[in-house]
């Protein structure tokens, strides 16, 4: 199983290293067999890596956290690993990803073994070690012909026995913790017993040649050499090899150097790709661990590496120093053409260590130390020591792009354990006596199969423990001022809304009992897998899980007419079932089928009536030879021995000819014939089909309706149980032709007409409603038979089209519908023509919708009062609010826009108002909102400012208050009539078209800000009187005469059109006149039928060539 080429010095350590050798086993491993890699950091919580870090926010707690309830927290992507993102990104996720134990050396036992470390004898971070008779991965792969190597923290025993070294120490008393990589099959070592300063590291202290310390105190103070191969002629026989650091103590210049300065990441790096180089150059796969220091204590930064240890700079730059150093890894996978083969998976050995915080959680309140939610845990509760998430859930990838081309994530709660089981799959490798394994092969999950996982994972930590399943969590660990201690429950997927995972409990030891009798068994039940769990770990038994395999009883439906089938469903897979282990009542059971969770057996019924099925307690074993308990009861109602039931359907309704109905049975019967059926005004014949759906052929007798049915006991089932009666089908027999309607009336009208409809036969059902009429309604239809009239009532000046619908009416005998009428369009106009058509005003709107930009500097104090707006339609209004000048009481708040109104010159302005919409007020002192008409000097930009000089009437108009009326949000649309000082631009008495809103009130916080919706406009809207529209009718020869009110200088236009509703066509363009009006006289020529309407428009519309 292991290389010993490396004698040891001592008689007792070779006798206990020979005996533990054995025979290794045969394997088939699809080629080429993928490379794989297990990388760790040392002490880097779940909130470390940014892919994490940036989803982590407050709870929606506003007890807890008054302010930042429902934030993002505020130090989000702190540090930044973007190498450890991409390989989230492009491998698979693991979102609850599990160090097995809460300190470090406990985790690594379980990565190199798929065992709980506590059956190695390995509770804590310094205690025990890698025992020569656990069979490692390293092992494992060693014998396939891997090329494997050991960097960086070793942890799992002490690397020597004569030098003071690391935290384990090295003196002989100490052998019972000797075991180093060399011991496990490691052909490559450059290895650290424990921990060492994350940058220099061997900076620190001071040495002789021989790397025998010259200062005792630094075995405390991280006195950790770094350790290769034993060679022949080292005077320790078998033991490694230290490694004497540069005395000059030169910082590494580049990557390529062999000193031992520097980030302690890139060290590690330095000594890894040349191995892999090698591998690759031998044609051989390569199992590496790269095991970082970082960011466990001592933390020193890059930066100033002479400086205190533990700080915060020196924590995000050794972790992104990392991050780098990965990163080259990878790209060394690339540069080999091996990264795509190549598993590498990456997690932390537990959770942050105290002592340093992101910036935001070292000043953080008192609920925050309460509860020991740093980002560094990614604020799950706790950290390093503890079995409380923070302390044990940790980052969890794997990147293996030949098999995951696609990015992904789980949920499934996996752990350190399942590494090793999860290789083993997949190289398809079978290790003969093996131990007992905690780990599962995480397979499914990574290829996307199953998401649930099979095996609860364990946790123990000295005296306190843990148990993990996929939805919930049982721990003991004491927490804040609580040293009870005692076992408690949580839901880890349904989190109470404004809550964290772990804040309450379902249930605990001392009150589960006063619980609901689900939370009472789902403790229970838990509790006795834990204790199991537990008991197999302590005693290094296999897990025998205490549960008991639950059942489902199901069938199709609960109403059978037949025999059926009873699908038992376990949780789990059993064995020992049969047929007669089912309790049926009224019925029997046979034809038992299927294995390991899902069954099915055959219930035969015996007469009609509920039939039970019900499978009692100790049916069935499991694997652990757990019984299952009693199922719930399956009922069924069985109506096999009931009449048969029949029903007739047909195609169509109305028939015209012979048609078919349809008799469906529920179940087969005999004994049907043709004459059975019960036919009204028709006969029957052609019965065909069987033996539960039949059709016969109905001949209807004359017009009118016929009707089909089947009487009971015409037929019968094979229990010679007559069928109940069938429905009655009622159907409508047409023999006529279909009745035409044809419409007649006048071509023009000037008020209400009469139209007549004739049909071709005597019809009934008509009604006013029937008439489908444009421009009009239909009323006071009267006539009968075959003649009707209907008075037509027109709408507005136009065509009004009358038409009648398909189906309106009926002929008496056999209901034939009529078919659509033709279409009657008539000619309505209130003017008979002639000279002098009267007009009527339109008004035109300009101006509206200006939405304002403030670019976020509406005016606050100061020169920002130049601050002026003119922006396109639509653009968002992105200030919060129109805030006050100053203090100072003669500021007043203060806002400008720009209003483009040249297209009203030379037309009289009727109306105009300044509308604000979706506005809201801040404050509620008696408020009145002004509108102020800028002077001349108006600009776009720069000085000078906006004033408001004009001193003359309508240059400011008040709003009135606006402080009342708003809703409960304060909000509230105002309006101002600015008709005076639109009507002075428009005049010419001002030569610009700008305002300025203020408010009059001086007192603090007031001001007009947008609602929540984040938007607001502002816009002025101004009617005037520039367009006409004559309703006069026109006969075919007449001419016709307009006037109108005009000015001289201004070109207005005629427009024709044959109906209002079609488009206007431009005719004529006319000057004014010096008089007030103006005429023309509209010739013949341009006339008749196709322009019966004329209007005046101005300005003139510009015309397509």
């Amino acid at each position: 199983m292991m290389n010993f080429s490396h004698k040891l010095s001592r008689s007792c350590q070779i006798s206990l290293l020979l005996a533990i050798s054995t025979v290794f086993w045969g394997s088939v491993i699809a080629a080429p067999r993928p490379n794989i890699i297990l990388v760790m950091a040392d002490d880097m919580g779940w909130g470390d890596v940014s892919y994490n870090s940036n989803t982590v926010s407050y709870p929606n707690n506003t007890t807890l956290y008054p302010v930042r309830a429902g934030q993002p927290h505020e130090d989000r992507g702190w540090i930044h690993t973007p190498v450890m993102d991409s390989m989230a990104a492009n491998g698979v996720r693991f979102d609850r990803f599990y160090s097995t134990s809460a300190v470090c050396s406990p985790t690594r036992f379980s990565c190199l073994t798929g065992r709980h470390p506590v059956r190695g004898g390995i509770g804590g971070a310094n205690t025990g070690r890698l025992d020569f008779d656990e069979t490692a991965l390293s092992e494992v792969l060693s014998a396939e012909g891997y090329a494997t190597a050991h960097m960086g923290k070793w942890h799992l025993g002490i690397l020597t026995t004569e030098r003071l070294d690391g935290n384990k120490g090295g003196l002989p008393d100490h052998f019972a913790r000797y075991s180093g990589p060399w011991h496990h099959s490691y052909d490559t070592v450059f290895a650290t017993e424990s921990k060492v300063p994350t940058y220099n590291p061997y900076g620190n202290f001071d040495y002789d040649g021989e790397m025998n310390f010259t200062n005792a105190n630094l075995y405390n103070d991280h006195g950790t050499r770094y350790w290769k191969l034993p060679y022949s002629g080292d005077e320790i026989s078998g033991e490694g090899t230290p490694v004497v650091p540069d005395a000059l103590h030169t910082i590494a210049t580049n990557y390529d150097t062999q000193d031992y300065n520097g980030d302690d990441s890139q060290i590690l790096v330095n000594r890894a790709i040349p191995f892999m180089q090698d591998a690759v150059a031998d044609n051989k796969p390569f199992f590496l661990v790269l095991w970082f220091h970082t960011p466990h204590k001592p933390v020193k930064d890059k930066d100033d590496p002479t400086a205190s240890a533990n700080s915060q700079a020196g924590l995000k730059n050794s972790i992104e120093g990392m991050d780098a150093a990965i990163g080259r890894l990878r790209a060394e996978l690339d540069t080999l053409g091996v990264r795509g083969n190549t598993m590498l998976w990456l997690t932390s050995d537990n959770g942050p260590e105290n002592g340093i915080d992101s910036p935001t959680d070292e000043s953080n309140n008192e609920a925050d130390k309460i509860y020991q939610r740093p980002i560094r845990s990614g604020r799950y509760l706790d950290r390093k020591g503890s079995l409380y998430e923070g302390g044990v859930i940790v980052p969890g990838i794997l990147e293996w792009p030949n098999v995951i081309t696609t990015g992904s994530s789980t949920d499934m709660p996996a752990v350190t354990t399942d590494y090793y089981p999860t290789i083993l799959d997949y190289l398809q490798l079978t290790v003969p006596n093996q131990k007992p394994l905690d780990g599962i092969s995480l397979r499914p999950a990574i290829e996307g199969t199953s998401h649930t996982r099979s095996k609860p994972v364990i946790f123990r930590l000295g005296g306190d423990t843990a148990l993990r399943t996929n939805q919930y969590k049982l721990v003991n660990q004491n927490i804040g001022n609580d040293v009870s201690g005692e076992l408690r429950l949580y839901d880890m997927v349904n989190i109470a809304a404004g809550e964290e995972p772990e804040q309450t409990p379902l249930a605990t030891a001392s009150d589960y009992t006063t619980k609901s009798q689900a939370i009472q068994d789902l403790y229970t039940s838990l509790k006795a897998e834990h204790d199991t769990l537990l008991a197999s770990v302590n005693n290094d038994t296999n897990y025998i899980h205490s549960s008991q395999p639950t059942i489902k009883l199901s069938t199709d439906s609960n109403t059978v007419i037949a025999p059926f089938t009873v699908t038992a469903t376990f949780n789990e897979s059993v064995s020992q079932l049969n047929a007669n282990e089912f309790v049926v009542s009224n019925g029997t059971p046979s034809g038992l089928s299927g294995s390991g969770t899902t069954w099915t057996v055959l219930v035969t019924p015996i007469l009609n009536g509920p039939v039970t099925v019900d499978l009692p307690s100790g049916a069935v074993i499991d694997v652990d030879g757990n019984i299952n308990p009693s199922s719930s009861q399956l009922s069924v109602n069985y109506t096999g021995n009931s009449s048969p039931s029949v029903t007739l359907t047909t195609l169509s309704d109305p028939v015209t000819s012979s048609f078919v109905v349809t008799a469906t049975f529920n179940e087969d019967v005999t004994g049907l014939i043709a004459d059975d059926f019960d036919v009204t005004n028709g006969t029957v014949s052609g019965l065909s089909g069987g033996p539960a759906t039949y059709t016969v052929t109905i001949n209807p007798t004359a017009a009118g309706n016929v009707s089909v049915s089947l009487p009971a006991s015409s037929a019968e089932d094979g229990d010679t149980n007559g069928n109940n009666a069938s429905n009655q089908l009622a159907l409508l027999y047409q023999t006529g032709p279909t009745p035409a309607a044809t419409l007649t009336g006048v071509a023009t009208t000037t008020g209400s007409y009469s139209v007549s409809i004739a049909f071709s036969e005597s019809v009934t059902g008509l009604s006013d409603s029937d008439f489908a009429v444009s421009n009009g309604s239909a009323s006071s239809l009267s006539g009968s038979g075959a003649s009707y009239s209907v008075l037509i009532t027109p709408a507005l000046d136009g065509d009004v089209t009358v038409t009648l619908p398909a189906n309106t009416a009926s002929t008496p005998d056999d209901s034939q519908g009529n078919t659509v009428s033709n279409a009657l369009t008539t000619l309505y106009s209130t003017v008979g023509g002639g000279d002098g058509g009267v007009i009527h005003e339109a008004t035109l709107t300009v101006g509206g919708g200006k939405t304002v930009d403030s670019d976020n500097l509406v005016p606050a104090h100061g020169s920002n009062n130049q601050d002026k707006f003119n922006t396109s339609d639509g653009a968002p209004y992105t200030s919060t609010s129109f805030v006050r000048g100053s203090s100072n009481s003669a500021r007043k708040v203060r806002a400008f826009v720009n209003f483009d109104l040249s297209e009203l010159a030379g037309q009289p302005v009727t109306a105009a108002t300044l509308a604000f919409n979706g506005y809201s007020l801040n404050g509620s002192i008696n408020t009145h909102l002004q509108v102020v008409a800028l002077a001349s000097d108006w600009v776009e930009s720069g000085d000078p400012k906006p004033t408001y000089s004009h001193n003359s009437f309508g240059s400011v108009i008040d709003g009135g208050d606006i402080s009342t009326g708003r809703d409960a949000n304060g909000a509230k649309d105002y309006s101002i009539d600015i008709t005076t000082m639109v009507q002075n631009w428009n005049n010419g008495t001002w030569p610009n078209y700008g305002l300025r809103f203020q408010l009059s009130d001086h007192s603090v916080n007031n001001g007009l800000g947008i609602q929540p919706s984040g938007e607001g406009s502002i816009s002025l809207v101004v009617e005037s009187a520039p367009l006409f529209i004559t309703d006069s009718f026109m006969p075919d020869s007449d001419e016709f005469t307009i006037e109108w009110n005009s000015a001289a200088g201004l070109t207005y236009g005629i427009e024709a059109s044959p109906n209002l509703t079609a488009p206007w066509e431009p005719i004529m363009s006319v000057p004014g006149s010096n008089s007030s009006t103006s005429s023309y006289t509209i010739p013949s020529a341009t006339g008749g039928l196709n322009r019966r309407f004329f209007r005046v428009v101005y300005p003139v519309p510009e015309v397509a060539e």
